[in-house]
């Protein structure tokens, strides 16, 4: 650095020589560089450059360094750029030329040189008083097709960096979207949760009821004994064809399966039809009655607790005093239809034998003898309607 401060002051004292040898001619004002003036500056610049030139790495960087602490702007942006343009010169080769001009009263010198790559020009101005210089940098000569790739590589990365901070800000956006979604999810969950905890602390203990220790039959008051009949032959042959359809290549009869009638309840009395609730082995059927005999009935399963029991046999038609045709007579336990006659008058009958097939309520059944005796009289024939207590057969016991 003390090298090219004594290069910038004998510069100083030459430019002023010069100026002094320019004074003594008659013209006071001229614009061109007289050759003496052009040599002189010619000199000191390329002896300035060369002592720059032959500098290396570390000694540059010393220079830098000794202008940035001197607060010397000019030499240390001008030495700054020479060492960033060193990588793209190359080797130094020589000085090609020296053109110096004056600009108003400003000289101006451009040393062109030539490097293993490529030309670097030397570009210097200083005031015509010689005060100092006003301009000072190294620029190296890039080709067109440098120019353009250097301009493409820059606009790639600048529109590289404008799409990836776009990307980021749309990134960003679609959080917020995850966001609420996130957080309706964790509502519902919280809801849920609340729910759960509410209907725990406000459902009742489940207690399951006892089942009997001994089978039950309970009527309710008001219920005759015809009726109570009618409901229990319901119930029963409900219970057989649901039995035939679970068990279709099965002849077993309902008594020999445990048959058992839990309870029988009145429901409810509309106009002339009266309607009950039967429990058959757990299992709940409903049973609309008519009051003049023409009932229906209908089964509608429902949960029930189930109670195992031995089942009531069949009811056997109600015995009557002696008549005409025999000392017992075998009467419709309600009314119906005749579907078939299983005995002849004279046939010999014992107790539970099946006499007759009457069709009720649109279920077949079987009337059967309720004593041992012999078959004295039949009167009625199939497809006969019948009413209840007519008498169908008389026996003698």
């Amino acid at each position: 650095m003390k090298k090219i401060k004594r290069i910038f002051i004998l510069l100083s004292v030459l430019l002023f020589s010069a100026f002094l040898l320019s004074c003594s001619k008659k013209e006071e004002e001229s614009t061109s560089v007289s050759a003496e003036e052009a040599s002189g500056l010619e000199g000191v610049i390329t002896n300035y450059f060369q002592q720059i030139e032959a500098q290396d790495d570390e000694q540059l960087e010393e220079s830098i360094n000794s202008a940035y602490k001197a607060k010397e702007e000019l030499f240390y942006n001008a030495l700054s750029n020479y060492k960033n343009a060193k990588k793209d010169l190359g080797e130094f080769q020589e000085i090609e030329k020296v053109d110096v001009k004056k600009e108003g009263d400003t000289y101006v010198v451009d040393l062109h040189a030539k490097y293993a790559k490529r030309e670097l020009i030397f570009h210097a101005a200083l005031h015509d008083d010689y005060s100092g210089f006003s301009e000072l940098s190294f620029n190296p000569v890039y080709s067109l097709s440098e120019k353009l790739f250097a301009a493409f590589q820059n606009m790639i990365v600048g529109m590289g960096t404008v799409f990836a901070v776009l990307i980021f800000i749309a990134w960003i956006i679609s959080l917020f979207a995850h966001l609420h979604r996130w957080e309706v999810r964790q509502a519902e969950k919280k809801k849920e949760r609340d729910g759960k905890s509410s209907s725990v602390a406000s459902s009742p203990a489940v207690v399951s009821p006892e089942k009997p220790a001994v089978p039950v039959l309970e009527k309710e008051e008001g219920i005759s004994e015809e009726l109570l009949s009618v409901i229990l032959m319901a119930a029963v042959k409900a219970y057989e064809e649901d039995f035939a359809k679970k068990n279709p290549y099965s002849d077993a009869r309902t008594l020999e399966n445990g048959l058992f009638v839990r309870s029988i309840k009145r429901r409810k009395q509309r106009l002339k039809m009266k309607e009950y609730t039967i429990t058959v082995n757990g299992v709940a059927y409903d049973v609309t009655v008519d009051e003049k005999g023409n009932g229906g009935a209908s089964a509608a399963p429902a949960v029930a607790p189930v109670a195992k029991a031995a089942a009531p046999a069949a009811t056997p038609a109600p015995a009557q005093k002696a008549s005409q045709a025999g000392n017992i007579s075998v009467t419709a336990p309600m009314p119906g239809k005749i579907l078939s006659i299983k005995v002849k008058e004279g046939d010999s009958v014992h107790s539970g034998d099946v006499l007759l097939v009457l069709e009720a309520m649109k279920m077949e059944n079987d009337i059967v003898a309720p004593k041992d005796g012999t078959v004295v009289s039949i009167n009625t024939k199939v497809g006969d309607s019948v009413e209840s207590a007519q008498v169908l057969i008389g026996l003698q016991g």
